[in-house]
């Protein structure tokens, strides 16, 4: 015979899904590879214009505070604002102007357009977007000719004209992944796509490392911190027209587009997690 017991708590009720507060901690945390690798590589212009835009974030953060009663969760918030603005500013760009920039744009989203979840306008697109108008020459203009997007590989045809640096260890590590993973499925990588996952050494870091971003993608969507459908589609859609629908523009055959070129040199991968995801404009 079963014994029924009665169990008391003070907290009888079990939340669903993580809160705002500890998804917001999750994605800071997974930031941090993507600083640290800025550091490694020495990219200390970008680290300046992170500084930069995180005191521009926390600002706008304590002004609003000093009129509303705010807790620890905007201010985590603001961290995340102010890392991702400047993971999409170009490594020279003056760390003054995009300051400024950031400071009053988000200062104009927290008082006209809305605060946090209230937002109808991604205050991190809408920054970038303001500092990519006001310096639309400091941005790069990765122009890539007509003959080499009409051959069949065009990243290939990039990593072998130096187009992409390979690391030192690019053909040790291609060698080994060869002999090992690919050598069961009969088929062989060329040397320098280890290099392209790793680090495309753009002037925006958050075109560079491919792979971090992609293991962070893939544990955020384990832990429950990211839901893949959103990213999942835009990812999908943003594929299909690049491999069905691009060649269209530049007289290339249907159906040659080289999606790995596009995903990996566009920062798409990083937007789709980190981007889309913002609480408020997510809708």
């Amino acid at each position: 015979m079963k014994n029924n017991f009665i169990s008391v708590t003070l907290r009888p009720f079990k939340y669903l899904v993580n809160s705002e507060r500890t998804n917001s901690i999750f994605i800071l945390s997974f930031l941090i590879p993507q600083i640290l690798l800025l550091i490694i590589s020495k990219s200390w212009n970008s680290i300046i214009i992170m500084l930069s835009c995180l005191c521009a974030s926390l600002g706008v953060q304590f002004i609003d505070g000093l009129y509303k009663e705010k807790n620890l969760f905007s201010f985590i918030q603001s961290f995340i604002q102010g890392i991702l603005i400047s993971l999409f500013i170009p490594s020279n760009y003056p760390f003054w102007a995009i300051f400024i920039i950031a400071f009053l744009t988000l200062l104009i989203c927290t008082k006209v357009l809305g605060g946090f979840a209230a937002n109808w306008i991604n205050p991190v697109v809408l920054t970038v977007s303001v500092a990519w108008l006001l310096g639309i020459n400091i941005f790069p203009n990765y122009d890539i000719s007509q003959d080499i997007l009409l051959i069949r590989n065009p990243s290939l045809a990039l990593i072998q004209n130096g187009t992409f640096n390979q690391l030192p260890c690019d053909s040790s590590i291609t060698s080994f992944l060869n002999r090992s993973v690919f050598n069961i499925f009969a088929v062989s990588i060329p040397e320098g796509y280890v290099s392209l996952f790793w680090d495309t050494q753009s002037v925006i870091p958050a075109f560079r490392f491919n792979l971090v971003t992609i293991v962070s993608s893939i544990v955020l969507v384990a832990l429950d911190i990211v839901k893949p459908l959103i990213p999942g589609i835009f990812v999908l859609v943003y594929s299909l027209l690049i491999y069905f629908v691009a060649p269209i523009f530049y007289s290339g055959s249907f159906g040659h587009g080289d999606i790995l070129l596009a995903l990996l040199t566009s920062g798409t991968l990083f937007s789709a997690i980190f981007l889309m995801q913002w609480a408020g404009t997510l809708p």
